[in-house]
């Protein structure tokens, strides 16, 4: 009853927000989502290209220096559709480009691209970034860079660091390129990257770093042969207060406790994901 004797009604507003999340309970995701490195050529070859990376995680740092993306928030109950992109194969001999840049990986509607292959020979170029990559390849001029010295080859460029595991891991750095049998030095990599080399073998990216692969020295101080890149990774991260994940069929992953929540790295195949209470 109110001060002026008429029967009031209870409110029955709520807010959107309230009534969205009342009617279809969900959980807050962040992610990193790096697509996989690109293949480095022969011969002096330029390096493979990082993979393109996307990161939602609040006081780090995305792809390209752009802006953050959003979380992502799952409804329970509600399956998400997960990729995880390989890395590219390298040239298996001497003088050719790389066989094949990284392919993408993806988690509900983020999508990272794979990073291109180097090109060979000298005047070889460094394979580009995926698209939200941040780094790009060394080669003989990497892609957007000047030319290497006479006395060293380009050096990969870099790639992003973050700690949604709890500790700082570098992923997406694009790979070094290679050498000439002691004139001119390989170009060295971070963040996942493989460095060039002035042996005989291949200078790999390893596995879910979405790194370039590392390019190989002249051929005329023997084979060589062009690294492959890092395949790629997902990683969610989301409190362990509100939800478990459940992992489909062709996903591989595991999941650890860091702090209050709970992190899920994914490091092959291609799935959905859902979350229940």
């Amino acid at each position: 009853m109110s001060r002026f004797g008429q029967r009031t009604r209870p409110s029955t507003a709520v807010s959107t927000w309230t009534q969205a999340d009342l009617l279809f309970p969900r959980v807050t995701v962040e992610f990193v989502v790096a697509g996989g490195g690109g293949g480095a050529a022969s011969n002096e070859g330029g390096g493979g290209g990082g993979g393109g990376y996307r990161s939602s995680v609040s006081g780090e740092s995305n792809g390209g220096g752009l802006a953050l993306d959003s979380t992502v928030s799952a409804v329970y109950g509600t399956s998400y559709f997960v990729a995880v992109g390989a890395g590219g194969q390298g040239h298996p001999g001497n003088n050719g480009d790389g066989v094949s840049s990284g392919t993408a990986s993806s988690f509900a509607t983020i999508n990272a691209t794979g990073g291109t292959i180097g090109f060979a020979s000298q005047t070889g170029l460094g394979g580009s970034a995926g698209s939200y990559g941040y780094a790009n390849a060394g080669g003989y001029g990497g892609s957007g860079a000047g030319a290497a010295s006479a006395s060293a080859s380009k050096n990969g460029g870099a790639g992003v660091s973050s700690s949604i595991t709890g500790s700082a891991v570098g992923r997406c750095g694009g790979g070094g390129a290679g050498g000439y049998g002691g004139v001119r030095t390989p170009g060295t990599a971070t963040d996942g990257g493989a460095a060039g080399t002035d042996g005989i073998g291949p200078s790999g990216a390893a596995a879910n770093t979405g790194g370039g692969g590392g390019g190989s020295r002249n051929s005329a101080f023997g084979t060589n042969v062009g690294g492959n890149g890092g395949s790629g990774v997902v990683i969610l991260r989301y409190l362990t207060a509100q939800g478990t994940i459940t992992l489909g069929a062709g996903l591989t992953g595991s999941t650890a406790t860091s702090g209050s929540y709970k992190v899920t790295t994914i490091t092959a195949g291609s799935g959905t994901v859902s979350w229940a209470p």
